[in-house]
This record gives C-alpha cells, sequence and structure tokens, in this order.
C-alpha cells in the first residue's frame, strides 16, 4: 500500500521543523525496526497525517509570527509603541 510519508513529504516536513534532532541514513543502517503491517501503516496515517499537514500548514503562519515578534518587541520596551496603542489600532481595523 503506498502510504503519503514519501521521501518528498519527509523533505516537506523536515523543512517545517524546528529543533528536531535528524538521523542520517548512516546511523539508521544499524537500528533494529519492527515492519508494521499493512492494517497499523493505515490506522497510524490516518492519525498522523492530518496532525502532518496542520504542522506544515502552519509554519508559514509561526514564521510570520516571529518576524512581527522580533520587529515589535524591541519597540514595545523602547517605549516606541504601548500596548494601548496596539489595541486601539486593532480595533480600528476591525
Amino acid at each position: 500500500m503506498p502510504h503519503k510519508f514519501n521521501a518528498a513529504r519527509r523533505h516537506k516536513f523536515d523543512q517545517a521543523s524546528f529543533g528536531m534532532i535528524h538521523a542520517t541514513t548512516l546511523s539508521t543502517d544499524t537500528f533494529r525496526m519492527l515492519q508494521p503491517g499493512q492494517a497499523l501503516l493505515r490506522i497510524f496515517a490516518g492519525i498522523a497525517e492530518p496532525l502532518l499537514d496542520r504542522t506544515v500548514a502552519n509554519t508559514p503562519k509561526g514564521r510570520t509570527l516571529a518576524q512581527l515578534r522580533q520587529t515589535l518587541f524591541p519597540k514595545l520596551i523602547g517605549g516606541e509603541i504601548s500596548l494601548s496603542n496596539a489595541e486601539e489600532a486593532v480595533e480600528a481595523a476591525a
């Protein structure tokens, strides 16, 4: 049964990951692993694929929020902007 966890998808997930340790193929060649049956793979895929899809979909949002934090935090600390001004801007935009 082909499943969605192929090399291209893993690569896409790797690009979305932060702080994960990745084993190389040289090190994984020495691992002893169980081979699950197709039924178990289908169950796992049904649970894991939606989580992986959400992780990949949320990555750009996370990067945008991190960039926004890096831009606004120094201004907030420096007194250049205040939370009340930000709240007013949000209300005016709504």
